[in-house]
C-alpha cells in the first residue's frame, strides 16, 4: 500500500496581529521594505521613526473585497475611468511618513497618473483610500494617511460581529 502526506496547511491567522517598533530611521524603514518585497501580507506604516508592522487575518482580507467590489462597480456602472493601486505603498520621505492602506483607487485623478510611476511630492494622493477594521483599529495608517493628505477620502469600513458600518473621514454613516 501506497500512501501519500500532503502538507498540513497552517492555520489561517484568526485575529490580525500587530508590532510597534519605536526609533526606527526612515533608511531602516525604506530597506525593510526592499527586503522583503511586494509579494508579502504583511503591511507597514511608518510615522517618523515609529514603524508599524501587521499581519492581516484571514477575515480582514475576506471583507475587504466588499467595499473594493463597491467601488469597481460603481464605478464601471457610471462609466467613470478609475485605477486601483491596491495595498501600493503609499510614501512620503519629505514627511518622514509612509503607509500601506487595504486598498487605494484614482478616480477623479486618473488621467494625471495614466502610464507612470506616481510620486506623492507631486502628485495628488490616491481619491479613495480603503482601511478595513475588524477586532483593532489600523489607527496609526488612518492617522498617516489623514496627517498626509487633506485631498482624497478616506473611506474606513468597521465590522461589529458580522455587521459592516463605513466611515468617510471621520464621519460614520451605515
Amino acid at each position: 500500500m501506497v500512501g501519500i502526506r500532503t502538507p498540513t496547511p497552517e492555520a489561517p491567522a484568526a485575529k490580525t496581529q500587530r508590532v510597534t517598533l519605536h526609533g526606527v530611521s526612515w533608511q531602516t524603514y525604506t530597506q525593510l521594505l526592499a527586503e522583503l518585497g511586494d509579494q508579502r501580507a504583511s503591511r507597514l506604516a511608518y510615522d517618523q521613526g515609529v514603524l508599524e508592522i501587521t499581519m492581516p487575518s484571514d477575515r480582514h482580507e475576506t471583507h475587504k473585497k466588499l467595499p473594493e467590489r463597491m467601488v469597481e462597480t460603481l464605478t464601471e456602472e457610471l462609466e467613470q475611468p478609475a485605477k486601483s493601486f491596491g495595498s501600493t505603498t503609499l510614501n512620503r520621505e519629505d514627511l518622514e511618513r509612509g503607509a500601506e492602506p487595504d486598498s487605494c483607487y484614482y478616480i477623479q485623478h486618473v488621467s494625471q497618473i495614466a502610464g507612470r510611476q506616481v510620486d506623492l511630492t507631486t502628485d495628488p494622493p490616491p481619491d479613495l483610500v480603503i482601511e478595513v477594521d475588524i477586532s483593532s483599529p489600523s489607527s496609526r495608517r488612518t492617522r498617516y494617511l489623514l496627517a498626509t493628505w487633506g485631498a482624497g477620502d478616506l473611506a474606513l469600513f468597521q465590522w461589529q460581529g458580522s455587521v459592516p458600518s463605513a466611515c468617510r473621514r471621520r464621519v460614520c454613516f451605515m
